[in-house]
């Protein structure tokens, strides 16, 4: 790296170069920058503050689903979880993916992944059918528009439907009951065994929906520009010494500016305890 003038970095600013250097590295898929990064700053891609955060982190989130398959991971209870909030929170803040999938479609997608949930938990032996009824009757309650039944609610709220949608009041309303005797007959047999037949079943019911919200995450973040691209010299000393640290972008002046970073903070860290600097 050339000789650059470098600013006594502080902690705030060191956060917010990390997550610009990430929001890059997520948008543009660059692997080696973020394991980089993934070492560097290990609170950083979860806890942190960057722009695009969710919608970067729900693409590669989905991206490592359809790359690796289904199987293992939806008949895991932390894992289908986390899916139903990647996905609830994506549809939860983009409008315009309604113009890429009716909400009948949504509705029961959400629903889909609500009984993978409901299905993890009777394959795991971490949890007592107590806890399968439990997560059954939240998101498939026996009287959907109770008053503690959140499924009917929040289906409102992500799809901003009205009561007098008849239609899908009534799909949702099939699906809830639907789902309901399916778990119960699997009840029966106390466990789900065997190879996750039944979630793949599920899973390739709304695989097509998860593909178009996975491609519209994909053109949404690379019609975008990311704040690294948007840098222009003259805006300050810290956005002049970014650009002046990743040249061009690419990997290798990226990871080698990674480094330069850190060493620059820990340097950064003495000043600013100075009594002379103070």
């Amino acid at each position: 790296m050339n000789e650059i003038y470098k600013p006594i970095l502080s902690q705030e600013d060191f956060n917010v170069v990390s997550g610009w250097l990430l929001e890059n590295a997520l948008k543009h898929k660059q692997k080696q920058v973020l394991s980089r990064i993934s070492t560097r700053f290990p609170k950083l891609i979860r806890t942190g503050t960057y722009p695009a955060k969710h919608l970067s982190l729900a693409r590669s989130f989905l991206e490592d689903l359809f790359k690796n398959g289904p199987l293992p991971e939806i008949t895991n209870p932390l894992f289908c979880k986390t899916l139903l909030e990647v996905v609830g929170g994506i549809i939860a803040t983009q409008d315009k993916l309604y113009e890429k999938l009716e909400r009948t479609k949504v509705a029961l997608m959400i629903s889909g992944l609500r009984i993978l949930l409901v299905f993890a938990l009777l394959h795991s032996d971490k949890y007592d059918i107590s806890d399968v009824r439990s997560c059954l009757n939240l998101y498939f309650p026996e009287d959907l528009y109770a008053a503690h039944g959140v499924h009917w609610q929040e289906l409102k709220e992500l799809l901003k439907i009205q009561d007098e949608d008849e239609s899908l009041r009534k799909m949702v309303s099939l699906s809830c009951k639907s789902a309901r005797n399916c778990v119960f007959e699997k009840l029966k047999i106390s466990r789900l065994k065997g190879d996750g037949s039944s979630s793949l079943k599920i899973w390739d019911s709304i695989r097509p929906c998860l593909g178009v919200l996975l491609n519209y995450l994909d053109s949404t973040l690379q019609g975008q520009s990311s704040t690294l691209e948007r840098l222009e010299h003259g805006q300050g000393a810290l956005e002049n010494y970014v650009l002046a640290g990743t040249g061009d972008r690419g990997e290798e002046d990226i990871l080698a500016f990674i480094d330069d970073l850190v060493n620059l903070r820990t340097e950064s860290e003495f000043w600013l305890w100075s009594p002379t600097y103070r």
